[in-house]
């Protein structure tokens, strides 16, 4: 008799537990959005993750939103909206490495999407762009892919003519986190350099959906007053660069 009565509380207890669980799997299938999502361009494929202009494939995936909607919504300027998308993606990166690289659900998307605006609206920002009357941009994606060598990227910064502006590295195969990164594992961290990275760009697409194309308006970046100039190691800069900047090959 004992035993029957242990096997029917043991019952009980199975039972609650499975609908305990079921409960929760049900809440996160059944998750309301808040809004954020309509911002959210679609997920890219991984093949897709691609930067035609440094052919490269990028290792970190991106969530990129709708930039035109985004700024009509909170009435953001450009810069803003590009960088709430930079931040964006860096708290998820930071979420995502706390959990051993597991993929944020829609709900903590949403969540780190409002605390990101917050931040955003509170003058917050991951790319600071340095405060002097003349920046120099250089395009480094060669130099991290081994196509060119690290010395002439040093020589470049070495010459007079640099040491007249604030340099800020550009990167369309590496994210905030990784152009920082190799900014210090290379030394130039210690003349100031900033990382300006694939996560200020535009995501577009064609109408077959099978074609993405990326753009920075790199003027929207800076200052009015500032006085841009990009540094390429190739004679034609692609058009994921755009904006007003004097160009200059190295």
């Amino acid at each position: 008799m004992v035993v029957f009565r242990c096997l029917f509380i043991l019952l009980i207890f199975s039972s609650c537990t499975v609908g305990t669980k079921s409960l929760k799997k049900n809440t996160e299938e059944y998750f309301t959005s808040s809004g954020a999502i309509k911002y959210f361009r679609p997920d890219i494929p991984n093949w897709a993750n691609f930067s035609q202009s440094s052919q490269c494939l990028r290792k970190d995936p991106i969530r990129y939103f709708d930039l035109e909607l985004l700024k009509g919504s909170f009435s953001l300027k450009d810069e803003e909206a590009r960088q709430l998308q930079l931040l964006f993606n860096y708290d998820r990166k930071e979420a995502m490495k706390s959990r051993s690289g597991a993929y944020s659900s829609l709900e903590e998307e949403e969540e780190i999407f409002f605390k990101s605006l917050e931040k955003i609206q509170a003058g917050i920002r991951i790319f600071n762009p340095p405060n002097y009357k003349r920046v120099h941009l250089v395009w480094v994606d060669d130099f991290i892919l081994g196509r060119k060598n690290i010395s002439a990227l040093r020589s470049l910064m070495d010459t007079k003519t640099m040491s007249l502006g604030h340099p800020v590295f550009v990167s369309l195969c590496l994210d905030h986190h990784r152009l920082t990164q190799w900014i210090q594992q290379f030394n130039f961290a210690s003349i100031g350099t900033r990382a300006l990275t694939y996560e200020l760009a535009s995501l577009h697409n064609s109408d077959s959906m099978d074609e993405y194309f990326f753009s920075i308006m790199i003027h929207h970046l800076f200052k009015k007053d500032q006085k841009l100039y990009f540094y390429s190691p190739r004679k034609r800069l692609p058009n994921d660069f755009l904006g007003e900047f004097i160009k200059r090959t190295f």
